[in-house]
């Protein structure tokens, strides 16, 4: 079997924008609805699709990533579009935030069961309070589709877990959808998603 990092290193050097160039939509929804700009997160970034277009926005932005070739790409293409991105080349175990944020937006982050929670757990805890957390990830019945996704089923994601892994915030929204995605060759067809939206309440004066 592939290492992990090994296999993200190869699938983002097939092309220049392996999940496509044009932000995740409903991403892209929240994010242009949001009466302010501040400091967002982007977990498990990839190649730099959402953090190019939240820059563009006024947003600062920062990202990680595994995946070195992944890093490097997205700096490439911070550098040509003429934005600040900052980038961190860590896992979602490593990573160590500086400050809080007001946004993380986790897209098709799909983490392992065993540090899936953990992860969800901290990155609410690097919230500011009033932050927002958004994610949109592949449903359990995805595994039944040939649109993308884990191929290992502890891996994907719904209602319930991600009310669960974040049940220090407040959420705001939780939906399973089934829709058509066109992200890319390797998120193109019909797919089962559930879309998150948490919020970090004000501490009690």
């Amino acid at each position: 079997m592939m290492d992990p990092i090994a296999f993200w290193d190869q699938r983002y050097r097939e092309q220049a924008w392996v999940y496509g160039q044009q932000p995740n939509l409903f991403f892209q929804a929240v994010l242009d609805g949001l009466p302010f700009r501040g400091k967002l997160l982007l977990p498990g970034e990839g190649d730099g699709r959402q953090a190019i277009y939240a820059a563009k926005q006024g947003w600062e932005v920062d990202v990680f990533d595994w995946s070195e070739v992944a890093c490097a790409k997205t700096k490439q293409a911070a550098a040509e579009a003429g934005v600040r991105v900052h980038v961190t080349c860590a896992s979602a175990l490593d990573f160590q935030p500086e400050g809080g944020y007001d946004f993380i937006a986790s897209i098709f982050f799909h983490l392992p069961v065993d540090m899936r929670a953990t992860v969800h757990q901290r990155m609410a805890s690097w919230l500011k309070p009033g932050g927002m957390m958004l994610v949109e990830a592949f449903d359990q019945p995805q595994i039944h589709l040939q649109s993308g996704g884990p191929k290992d089923p502890t891996m994907l994601y719904s209602a319930d877990l991600l009310v669960s892994d974040f049940q220090s915030l407040t959420t705001i929204s939780v939906n399973q959808v089934e829709t058509t995605i066109d992200e890319g060759i390797y998120h193109r067809g019909e797919a089962a998603l559930v879309r998150y939206i948490g919020t970090k309440s004000f501490p009690f004066l």
